[in-house]
């Protein structure tokens, strides 16, 4: 248990700060080069990219999850990191586009945060794949598994061997329409916290934002073995709609401390990281955080990869915070 404690204080002040540091540099340096004197192209150019490359990496896993892990030491450690490298501005790209085509076509506004946001979790909860809205500090991805460095869940897991048309048609549906979701789910509680959380006083906002987060993240490890259990008894009396609701609720409660949290620390960098020159500022902060990442094996963390059904794990272990470094038994990759 006390394992479980580093670890959770390891994803919660270096393995997220990482992670925040590359998608902020990944995110701004669009700003500077994707032609940036036209923001409508400007973000058309960031979602094509991004959903393109997600695509691609999607429907050839079958391949990289073949090929890849036949490699060892050196050429293995630097394929499977130029894939997450890839993979990871593939994500930042698809979100910034998105989330910025919806800021320009719709405005930042309390009607069309709330509205996108309150809509993106409904369909996410309709669709049992809220879950997927999870990112650092609730959990990380570990690099040194080869038998999952290279596997991208789907939303109807269908088997490119059984038809590959329906794998196709899967993968579209995964990465346009759930990853999509949890995008405007995230635009809806970051812009919601924007408008209400001291607006005009950035330092104030940012430092509420992330004691918030912080804060919640501290209750949320505190409670849920408890959830766990009541999740675990639920399914064992065979009422899997309350089971599903109580899990539901707690990984909404994950998802607004996760928003908090990101928000809290980028908007740190914004303040203090290099602001006499913004275009240094944003490759330092990429740089930092890959390099950082990537050191201490968790770069698979900036990936948003597939999609996770609420409710999967009979055992309750779906709310459980999957933050395990020290506490993880590794697998050495040879």
């Amino acid at each position: 248990m006390n394992e479980y404690w580093i670890d959770v204080l390891l994803s919660c002040f270096l393995h997220t700060p990482l992670n925040i540091m590359f998608w902020r540099g990944a995110w701004h340096i669009q700003d500077v080069y994707f032609i940036p004197e036209v923001p409508l192209y400007n973000h058309l150019i960031s979602v094509v990219l991004g959903i393109s490359l997600s695509l691609i990496i999607y429907l050839t896993q079958s391949y990289s999850r073949t090929y890849f892990p036949r490699l060892r030491g050196v050429p293995y450690f630097f394929v499977s990191r130029l894939y997450t490298l890839i993979f990871g501005f593939g994500s930042v790209s698809h979100w910034r586009g998105l989330w910025l085509l919806m800021d320009y076509y719709t405005e930042v506004s309390w009607i069309s945060v709330t509205v996108s946001c309150s809509l993106g979790i409904l369909i996410l909860v309709c669709l049992k794949s809220y879950c997927t809205m999870l990112a650092p500090p609730v959990v990380i991805g570990i690099d040194c598994f080869k038998n999952t460095q290279f596997v991208i869940t789907t939303r109807f897991q269908c088997n490119i061997k059984k038809s590959t048309s329906l794998y196709m048609l899967d993968v579209i549906f995964t990465v346009v329409v759930i990853q999509s979701l949890v995008v405007v789910v995230w635009r809806g509680l970051w812009e919601i916290l924007d408008l209400g959380l001291y607006p005009d006083d950035s330092l104030s906002t940012t430092l509420y934002s992330f004691l918030i987060g912080y804060s919640l993240m501290v209750i949320a490890v505190l409670v849920q073995l408890f959830i766990a259990e009541l999740s675990k008894k639920l399914y064992q009396a065979e009422r899997f709609v309350l089971r599903l609701v109580v899990e539901d609720v707690y990984v909404i409660l994950l998802s607004i401390l996760t928003v908090s949290c990101w928000r809290g620390l980028w908007y740190i960098q914004d303040l203090y990281l290099f602001t006499f020159n913004i275009e240094l500022s944003y490759w330092v902060s990429l740089i930092t955080g890959c390099l950082g990442l990537v050191i201490l094996g968790t770069f698979n963390s900036v990936v948003t990869k597939g999609c996770f059904i609420d409710g999967a794990d009979p055992g309750g272990q779906g709310v459980i915070c999957d933050v395990g470094y020290f506490s993880r038994s590794y697998d050495v990759v040879d």
